[in-house]
């Protein structure tokens, strides 16, 4: 629910490579439309300068890319626990991916495999760099949409990062300068201790807080970019809505009632005199 006030405005020039990790298990089905309007579109947004569009295309690997990384929780089985899309400029084909997922399992099972989803991140983050012939710099960041906390197993399935944690792999994420964020529709102990090792010695908790949450029970951790700031009292919102409202409708009745007194006026000059001046 937090971010950081420091965070620098959007670049014309900058690239970005953006790696969403989506836990696809039916604990994530209730909020999923609440999640995709409220912050993923805003978040693709933030990064294209722009909406999704079917004709907005990069025509190379020097533009910004993203890449979509999915994982189950242990009842999933014997299936691979993570899988990703291939990398791709338009943030329209990626939403069509995210529409096109099947949520299911998960019902029966308190975690999931986090750790794949993050290990596999960073394999992705990895061959998007190979990817980029001209060395261009760019910043990196990682996306992580889910409702359940992780298990306390390592990743088994990654190539290069296999034996690590959750834990480890946000930490190393940090250390690398992978901005590492997390959206939940639940306050998670585990999640909120897994920004804070992605965030470890950047000082992020010196800066004024922003919250971005729509609802007060949303757990939006952010870093390296910002959406729009949110009242931490969902009730303040509704008053300045209320009061904007109020004011709204006065200033239209305050133009309702004096735009007719020129025809009061001249009505009453015409009950004063009568009889108009004979020519």
């Amino acid at each position: 629910m937090i971010g950081t006030s420091s965070q620098p405005q959007i670049e014309e020039d900058q690239v970005y490579d953006v790696v969403v990790v989506v836990e696809k298990t039916a604990n994530l089905v209730p909020y999923l439309e609440e999640l995709k309007a409220s912050y993923l579109l805003p978040t693709l947004e933030y990064f294209n300068s722009g909406p999704p569009s079917p004709i907005d295309t990069g025509h190379d690997y020097n533009c910004t890319l993203y890449c979509l990384v999915t994982y189950t929780a242990g009842d999933s089985a014997p299936e691979m626990a993570s899988d990703c899309t291939y990398p791709t400029t338009s943030t329209f084909e990626l939403i069509q991916a995210f529409d096109n997922l099947e949520f299911i399992g998960g019902a029966g099972q308190s975690c999931s495999h986090l750790s794949e989803g993050l290990s596999t991140a960073l394999q992705c983050l990895d061959e998007i760099k190979q990817l980029r012939h001209s060395g261009k710099p760019t910043q990196r960041h990682c996306v992580l949409i889910c409702n359940s906390p992780p298990y306390h197993i390592t990743a088994e399935e990654s190539q290069d990062y296999r034996g690590y944690n959750s834990e480890q792999l946000a930490s190393m994420m940090g250390k690398r300068g992978v901005n590492l964020s997390i959206i939940s529709p639940r306050k998670i102990p585990a999640l909120q201790k897994l920004f804070n090792e992605a965030c470890a010695g950047d000082n992020v908790y010196n800066h004024p807080q922003i919250h971005y949450a729509v609802d007060p029970r949303h757990l939006v951790l952010l870093k390296g970019y910002q959406l729009q700031e949110r009242s931490i009292s969902p009730k303040a919102d509704k008053e300045k809505e209320h009061m904007n409202a109020g004011l709204q409708q006065a200033s239209s009745q305050q133009g309702m009632q004096s735009s007719p007194a020129p025809v009061v006026q001249s009505t009453m000059n015409m009950q004063q005199n009568p009889n108009p001046p004979a020519s």
